[in-house]
């Protein structure tokens, strides 16, 4: 569990503050039960925005082995980084990020986890970094086309069988890691997402298409051999 600290408010005693943030960080390595109890500990102590930065990146990582979606409506508004990586969820409401109302959500991780890409991941306006490694998704995730902010993609260790041409409109993408999918060719298109796409990994995949030395060449080569496919 990773916990923001807050800068100190010059409204309460410093001294107060530090020993209200120290006890908030115990009650939150203990679980989301953890969080909503050091949430409202913390308003005791913390003021205005301040005292959401305390809670604005949470882990709830695999040592949990939650089977349910771990947090409530409406429970997390200032949230930045998210992860439920490990976690054997069984399934994750459609409407997980909507009802979370986590507007500055940035980062999340689901690697690992069974219950599926939820529509509601769309409203993740400032998504930068997403990961849905190990997810047995056997097509790409449409909701991602959404997330025009999107830097690193990881989509690793899943059944992905091709990549929409469409992916042109991640024009922030920096990194995407497509390695040990079912992955035969690259659309063309994807040559348009150079130089800015600077990492495209791809080991694990049958890429007929493409032959070996220029795989060996790295991502700009790769990207330079499909912009060249492109019809003029």
């Amino acid at each position: 569990m990773a916990v923001v600290a807050p800068r100190l408010s010059p409204h309460v005693p410093p001294a107060a503050q530090l020993a209200g943030i120290q006890r908030a960080r115990a009650f939150a390595r203990s679980g989301i039960d953890g969080i909503q109890r050091a949430r409202a500990f913390a308003r005791s102590g913390i003021d205005g925005i301040q005292r959401a930065r305390a809670f604005a990146r949470s882990g709830i990582d695999g040592t949990l082995l939650r089977l349910d979606w771990p947090l409530p409506a409406g429970s997390m508004p200032c949230l930045e980084e998210l992860s439920v990586a490990k976690n054997p969820l069984k399934h994750v409401p459609r409407d997980a990020f909507h009802t979370l109302k986590s507007p500055c959500l940035m980062s999340l991780d689901l690697s690992a986890t069974l219950g599926g890409v939820p529509a509601s991941l769309v409203e993740c306006s400032r998504m930068a970094q997403l990961n849905l490694a190990m997810m047995r998704l056997s097509t790409f995730p449409e909701q991602v086309l959404a997330l025009k902010g999107l830097r690193i993609l990881n989509l690793s260790d899943n059944k992905i069988s091709s990549v929409p041409d469409v992916i042109t409109c991640l024009t922030e993408l920096r990194e995407m890691n497509l390695t040990n999918n079912d992955i035969s060719t690259l659309p063309n298109e994807m040559g348009l997402m150079g130089p800015k796409l600077n990492s495209l990994l791809l080991e694990g995949n049958c890429l007929k298409s493409i032959r070996r030395p220029i795989l060996a060449k790295g991502t700009q080569a790769v990207l330079e051999y499909l912009r060249q496919r492109l019809p003029s």
